[in-house]
């Protein structure tokens, strides 16, 4: 449902509108008759769309409020959509408007089912343009922060783009943007001296490079450098471009980077184990959303019509979208995998809550897509246990297990099974039935998988029964404890400080089915609320922000309103001084680090709200 304005000079035909604006599914917000009101109007409602005449009450047009309302939108950081009206069609009328950048427009008389169709539209215009903006900014942020230089090339391989770390090295913004990155940054093999091209490969056959060479800039002295390069991609799979990354190999020349912790090195070795599923996983979800709008915009043109001749197209639709958001959620949990293993090398910081067992195995699948090209997959999921555990190390344990098993990669049949095992602990199998006569390797639980295994009280059993591998694993149920009531009893109020809008929203919707939620985007607002009395069970606040950030937040609240300081939980991507560092470590058991997850984070804000509603926190 959107919240749509109204400016009619029209009273009948104002109300005409309005109730085929309700009979579609929205609300609307207001109604006015000239362009001074609805510039006004505008800016008090903020309406997520307005239908606007183009000839209006007053001195003032529709064209001239409608730009009047988008530079203030614009001003405010924010998209207010505009679609017209008129009864007047001609080329003269039609150019004026366009010049305001229009999201639609109605020639009078209009029908319910036009109505419907150009305010779908606009809608998903706004909302995709909007989203956009978001990851822009997300994006910017992102880059701002990276600690190794990066070029963006476009499809010809000329630079668009170049971070403070870049251009450091290869010379100025206006030395290097618009120029072939052949030309600006120049790699040789360390040994042979022979001419290589990383940014070539992923611009003409969308491949990803990951490698060392000697870079030779057009000014200054040459270097050794880590090397990965990867495609763009458009909505359309087409290659848009591509992006370079380099770091300088610690040498004589980077002494204040020599002996880079070891979650730094693996870092850098697993960047391209990060870069296709992340380009695929964007991909399906962009290709997906397209055909969701597809599908709102058929249903908003004529239901009886989808009913009656499209039913086939709309369930090929439907089942497209499924496949994409599975490749999508395949993508995510591989770069999840990854990003887990970047923060801990070790593997070995066991944070346990509760889970349901059949999460583990999505996970392994998702770990081992690569290993599990030549492999059919069945399920045979049942009813198990809630149990205690890290589901990341599990899947890890249950992973590599598979992993030595496929071997060479093998073709085989992979069933996966749970439920629940004869002495109440929940099982999980995977049972590996190898094609054609293929032998499996010999296997055993790792190093890694022990330990894991130890830490959970499970048991990881490996056997071969009629040609087929079993990999058993058993954990025990969990006992009952406060920790473990199920987070849908436990609805407090959250208050959520980011000012990433980006990552509010998704925050926002991760908690409100089990919280009520307030989302702001500084610290100020934050306090403010507060101090006009309003009470949160928790405040899970980001750390780094402008202006005020969230531990100047937490000091501030010690001391007016210690209780709200004590109930604030801090999500962080890292120190960026020592002050944040010295403090994100005295937070330890109220910090969350980015990428959150909601396995981890439901229980966490449930276990606080029931403290909360106990006693003083």
């Amino acid at each position: 449902m959107a919240r749509i304005m109204l400016v009619e000079d029209e009273p009948i035909t104002a109300m005409d509108l309005e109730q085929m604006l309700v009979a579609i599914g929205h609300e609307v917000t207001g109604w006015v008759d000239e362009g001074e009101d609805a510039v006004e109007k505008a800016r008090e409602l903020k309406p997520d769309l307005v239908l606007m005449d183009i000839r209006l009450k007053g001195e003032m047009t529709g064209v001239q409020a409608a730009e009047r309302i988008r530079e203030a939108a614009r001003d405010r950081g924010e998209t207010t959509p505009v679609i017209f009206l008129t009864a007047f069609a001609d080329k003269e009328t039609v150019d004026s408007a366009c010049r305001t950048s229009p999201y639609g427009y109605l020639v009078k008389p209009f029908t319910e089912r036009s109505v419907a169709a150009v305010v779908q539209v606009a809608l998903a215009r706004a909302e995709e343009e909007r989203e956009v903006r978001e990851r822009e900014s997300f994006l910017r942020s992102a880059l701002r922060s990276l600690g190794e230089a990066l070029v963006a090339v476009d499809a010809r391989g000329r630079v668009r783009f170049a971070n403070a770390l870049a251009l450091g090295v290869l010379g100025g913004e206006e030395a290097i943007v618009g120029r072939a990155a052949d030309e600006v940054a120049r790699f040789f093999e360390l040994e042979s001296e022979r001419p290589v091209d990383p940014i070539g490969p992923a611009l003409r056959e969308g491949q990803v490079f990951s490698g060392r060479a000697r870079l030779a800039p057009l000014e200054g002295r040459a270097r050794e450098v880590e090397i990965s390069a990867a495609p763009m991609l458009g909505h359309d799979g087409s290659i848009t471009g591509g992006v370079l990354a380099f770091r300088e190999i610690p040498g004589e020349h980077m002494v204040e980077h020599a002996g880079l912790p070891p979650s730094e090195r693996f870092s850098d070795r697993i960047q391209h184990e990060i870069n296709s599923p992340l380009t695929y996983n964007l991909g399906a979800l962009s290709i997906a959303i397209r055909e969701i709008d597809t599908l709102r915009a058929m249903r908003a043109i004529d239901v009886a019509l989808l009913e009656e001749q499209a039913k086939s197209d709309e369930d090929g639709r439907l089942a497209k979208i499924e496949s994409l958001i599975r490749a999508a959620h395949e993508g995510a949990t591989r770069i999840a995998v990854v990003m887990d293993e970047m923060r801990n090398a070790a593997f070995l910081d066991l944070e346990q809550v509760p889970m349901k067992p059949v999460e583990i195995l999505e996970l392994v699948v998702g770990a081992c897509a690569d290993e599990l090209e030549r492999v059919v997959l069945t399920r045979e999921i049942g009813p198990s246990p809630v149990v205690r555990g890290n589901k990341w190390q599990l899947a890890r344990a249950l992973a590599d297990e598979l992993r030595r098993s496929i071997g060479g990669g093998v073709e085989a049949t992979l069933r996966l099974v749970s439920g629940t095992a004869s002495d109440g602990r929940a099982e999980l199998k995977l049972v590996l039935s190898p094609r054609h006569g293929a032998a499996l390797p010999p296997a055993s639980a790792g190093e890694i998988g022990r330990r894991v295994l130890e830490a959970h009280h499970g048991e990881l059993v490996v056997r071969d029964v009629e040609g087929a591998r079993v990999i058993s694993l058993r954990i025990p149920p969990i006992a009952a404890s406060p920790r473990d009531v199920p987070t849908d009893e436990v609805r407090g109020d959250v208050l959520v400080i980011d000012d990433e809008p980006m990552v509010g929203r998704v925050l926002e919707m991760m908690l409100s089915p089990h919280h009520d939620v307030t989302v702001v985007h500084s610290a100020a607002s934050a306090l403010e609320l507060i101090e006009q009395g309003n009470e949160f069970d928790v405040i899970l606040s980001d750390v780094s922000m402008p202006e005020m950030n969230g531990r100047e937040l937490h000091e501030r609240l010690s001391h007016t309103h210690p209780e709200m300081a004590g109930r604030m939980i801090f999500v962080s991507g890292g120190g960026v001084d020592a002050d944040t560092t010295a403090f994100l470590a005295s937070m330890i058991e109220r910090r969350l680090d980015k990428p959150f997850r909601a396995d981890r984070l439901v229980p966490l804000l449930a276990e606080l709200v029931l403290r909360a509603r106990s006693g003083p926190g």
